[in-house]
């Protein structure tokens, strides 16, 4: 069935950018003259850096920078991607896994119990964008894995669900917005065992040689399909065909008003309606 949900209020929020490739060609027509002045030019300048050079020998001997075992201060490290949206109170669980071509995968598991969700960002985003979602589903009891996508990313999400597998949880439900959403909803055709549900929010029915419409055709597993009616034309009516194909028996499809767009379905003008509806689905699926 297909379900409507009038709006809280109005809002703006910025859709998907989809494969955005730029091809630009320079051809600059340089003359003898030109090049040759060029090359002096930068001779001149290493002329110049070698004379710094120079001075700054003859002043003395440089200090080496001081180490922890010298009691001097060291450099900071260079932030882990988890580092920087992750805090020590999260108690969060650094893992790598293999994507289904081996590829190696970086995440991190908050919470625990036997029931996993599996979070796929979408493009140009990162782990980072699911963490307060996260942390919400762990305080409801649910193991949750986020990670940063490679590029086998189908498969990365099949690799982030045999690892909540070994780790213990039985049941696993797959949550991606966006590109995530496409992922996700291709995973869900593949993963054995099968998994307990799939939801995509605002998953194109294509996306990177990944065709979620096919992928739909093949589900049995429950699934649910979340867009925004405002949203760009692609979203709403790619929810909808993938709706009308897919053969399970437990199959909702949820179009919200406005026009958030992945996870910002559960953060926007509609994130009541869009968690509620989600918690909901996930709560029910793994009974």
């Amino acid at each position: 069935m297909e379900s409507r949900v009038r709006p809280d209020n109005a809002g703006t929020t910025s859709a998907l950018a989809l494969d955005l490739m730029i091809r630009a060609r320079i051809r600059p027509e340089i003359n003898s003259a030109r090049l040759l002045a060029l090359k002096l030019d930068s001779l001149r300048s290493l002329l110049a850096r070698i004379t710094v050079l120079v001075f700054l020998t003859s002043c003395g001997p440089t200090a080496s920078p001081p180490t922890s075992g010298q009691g001097g201060a060291t450099a900071p490290p260079t932030l882990r991607p988890l580092q920087t949206c992750i805090q020590a109170g999260d108690m969060a669980q650094e893992v790598a896994f293999p994507s289904t071509k081996g590829e190696q995968v970086v995440g991190a598991v908050l919470g625990s119990g036997d029931v996993g969700i599996v979070l796929a960002h979408q493009v140009q985003s990162d782990l980072c964008e699911w963490v307060p979602y996260a942390e919400r589903l762990r305080d409801m009891g649910r193991r949750v894995l986020v990670f940063d996508f490679g590029l086998d990313l189908a498969g990365d999400v099949v690799g982030a669900a045999a690892e909540l597998r070994r780790e213990g949880v039985a049941k696993v439900v797959l949550v991606g917005g966006s590109m995530g959403g496409t992922a996700s909803l291709v995973a869900a055709s593949i993963i054995t065992p099968t998994i307990a549900g799939v939801a995509s929010l605002s998953g194109p029915a294509d996306f990177s040689q990944m065709d979620a419409l096919v992928a739909s055709k093949q589900l049995t597993v429950p699934v649910l399909y979340m867009a925004a009616e405002k949203d760009e034309e692609r979203f709403p009516s790619d929810a909808r065909a993938m709706y009308a194909v897919c053969p399970s028996g437990h199959k909702r499809l949820l179009i919200l008003p406005g026009n958030d767009h992945g996870s910002e379905l559960l953060t926007g003008n509609v994130a009541n309606q869009a968690r509620s509806a989600l918690e909901m689905f996930i709560a029910q699926v793994v009974a």
